[in-house]
């Protein structure tokens, strides 16, 4: 589907004053790069025509700055979840990646230092048996994970863009503001499902799994998803010689799952 096929069926159903799709490229590679940051700058040049303010550079910069912090600090929580007693379980972190997305990045930051500070003090422990990793589809619904966590086992790492991906790494600060952008989100994260060619992708979950201490991987994918699906065999290649179990689980999206 076209970019603008795209946008006309959507604005054929939802009827809104002004729409907009950015596709993300499914290559990393210099080429991939380029092409998002122009992207990126006709999406910059279409805001302003429709009548909203030019987004200088240096907003973008102090944006990406904010940003940065951010992800420096839920990096340091995916770091406490590396001891043997880590201090959130698997859905708690999630709440964090999901409050990330829903707050102004500013008042986010003001409550992860909060919470850095509350583990430090308080010296909190999840005290359970099993530690595991959870790999995948997006998983926005935490009863999802709590049902996995009420058993004797605790999530301590993820594989999702909107968990570790989310926390990952920072924006060149030293780069022209849209270009860093467009770099930091084709070349800066960890490899995903939908990248061509996504091996790395099975070394990246193998290296996390070794780094966490995980006892076993459980892979929910939406059902039907074939980019997901596609990696089965080789997952299980992957974790087969560090002796790392996979139980696979085939979901459908939304709400509905958490009573089952």
């Amino acid at each position: 589907m076209t970019r603008t096929s795209a946008v006309q069926r959507v604005e054929y159903y939802n009827k809104l004053p002004y729409m907009e799709l950015i596709y993300a490229p499914r290559k990393r590679d210099e080429e991939a790069v380029g092409l998002y940051l122009a992207d990126l700058e006709d999406f910059r040049e279409r805001l302003s025509a429709y009548g909203l303010k030019f987004v200088p550079d240096h907003d973008i910069a102090e944006s990406i700055r904010v940003y940065n912090r951010g992800r420096e600090l839920m990096g340091q929580l995916y770091e406490l979840r590396k001891r043997d007693n880590p201090p959130v379980t698997g859905a708690e972190a999630l709440e964090v990646s999901k409050t990330a997305a829903r707050l102004p990045r500013e008042r986010f930051n003001e409550l992860m230092e909060q919470l850095l500070d509350e583990i430090e003090r308080t010296g909190r422990e999840i005290k359970k048996t099993k530690r595991l990793m959870l790999i995948g589809n997006d998983i926005h619904n935490a009863n999802q994970i709590a049902a996995i966590e009420s058993l004797d086992a605790v999530v301590v790492v993820d594989e999702t863009d909107a968990g570790i991906r989310y926390a990952w790494g920072q924006v060149d600060t030293h780069l022209p503001p849209m270009e860093a952008l467009a770099r930091h989100y084709i070349m800066g994260r960890p490899v995903d499902k939908h990248t061509w060619n996504s091996d790395g992708r099975l070394e990246f979950i193998g290296e996390m799994a070794e780094q966490y201490k995980v006892d076993g991987v459980v892979s929910e994918i939406v059902r039907f998803c074939c980019d997901n699906g596609f990696d089965r065999f080789d997952l299980k290649k992957q974790m087969e010689p560090r002796g790392i179990p996979i139980l696979e689980l085939d979901v459908e999206y939304g709400e509905r799952q958490a009573g089952r």
